[in-house]
């Protein structure tokens, strides 16, 4: 373990201690409980291993805590940008609930609570 006497790891582990930190999140800080092998990686990165974990990239991960957990919208514009309208469903997100979220449509361009939306579940 680089910098961390990985004896000394061992030790504490064996003895029942765990292993809690947190993270930056929406609204504040997420608690992360983590394994004595992943020690090393959290202390050099620990923003990349928080989105590592949760199989994304450190820039998923930033942009996350940036957008308050808050998805945007992602459909292409006539001048080829990106909507960005908020994606109905609420701010402050989970991780992996913004992640599937993020890029989707909001309800002016077909998401969940667009009339577009409301008519095909009507017509169920």
């Amino acid at each position: 373990m680089t910098g961390l006497d990985k004896k000394t790891v061992e030790i504490l582990a064996a003895a029942g201690v765990k292993f809690v930190s947190g993270v930056t999140a929406p609204g504040g800080q997420q608690t992360v409980y983590l394994e004595p092998a992943d020690l090393p990686d959290f202390v050099s990165d620990k923003e990349l291993w928080f989105a590592m974990k949760h199989g994304a990239t450190k820039e998923d991960y930033l942009n996350w805590v940036h957008s308050e957990g808050t998805p945007q919208c992602g459909f292409i514009l006539k001048n080829g940008r990106r909507c960005r309208n908020i994606v109905s469903g609420g701010i402050q997100r989970s991780f992996l609930d913004w992640l599937n979220e993020e890029a989707g449509l909001c309800t002016v361009h077909g998401g969940d609570n667009s009339e577009e939306a409301k008519e095909k579940r009507w017509k169920r």
